[in-house]
């Protein structure tokens, strides 16, 4: 995987933990003795985040090369993690607002949220294969499939039904159209107007006409005839 798309997923998962962050350091102002306003909190995030997510797709991808498998596990990227933010946090802090202090109280909130995360979604554990990531893949695809051919089925059935007592209020005949099935997941519709022809069979040597030259009648004369 490219670290361009690597970075941007660790990106967009971020954005979830950058949340939390911004909570968390909204809510800490409450209790602690906090001097930054709420615009710098965020300009703090972001900028973190972006670093953040940075260090940890490229430890991300060294784990990767180093077992060749796309979610190895382990502890080294979720314990590298941990680090960053404390340490991202810190020195972000430190370098817009050149307080300690408040660098001190950003670090410390940060890391207990990345703690939080790392527990949460239990990053040491192995992930799936590149195979069973395709076939999980593939299996959601076709359950998502089947569940979109389903609603359709219910909203044709509907509209059937609906139909149905439309006609028999008016006092208008039955609808009786064939119901078309489409093979390929099971698709169902009435169709309005629908002319079924049933199919012609052939008739029987029994049943051929009368003046149907026979095809014996081409044939030459027999011997012993002149």
């Amino acid at each position: 995987m490219p670290f361009r798309q690597s970075w941007s997923g660790h990106l967009i998962a971020g954005t979830l933990t950058a949340i939390g962050i911004v909570i968390a350091l909204a809510l800490s102002r409450l209790f602690l003795p906090h001097q930054v306003n709420f615009f710098a909190l965020l300009l703090i995030v972001v900028l973190s985040t972006v670093a953040v997510e940075f260090f940890s797709a490229h430890v991300d991808r060294w784990d990767q090369r180093r077992w060749h498998h796309p979610s190895p596990g382990g502890w080294i990227p979720p314990l590298c993690r941990i680090v960053f933010f404390a340490g991202v946090y810190f020195l972000v802090t430190l370098g817009l607002t050149w307080n300690s202090r408040q660098a001190l109280i950003c670090g410390g909130v940060a890391t207990a949220v990345a703690i939080i995360e790392v527990f949460g979604i239990r990053e040491w554990k192995t992930g799936l294969t590149t195979a069973e990531e395709r076939e999980a893949t593939l299996k959601a695809k076709k359950m998502l499939e089947e569940i979109a051919i389903e609603a359709r089925i219910e909203r044709r059935e509907k509209a059937r039904r609906k139909e149905a007592e439309r006609r028999k209020r008016l006092g208008l005949p039955e609808d009786t159209s064939p119901i078309i099935t489409v093979k390929r997941g099971g698709f169902e519709f009435r169709p309005h107007r629908v002319n079924f022809i049933p199919p012609r069979a052939e008739p029987d040597a029994a049943e051929r006409p009368d003046d149907q030259p026979d095809d014996r009648s081409d044939e030459g004369p027999q011997e012993g005839q002149n």
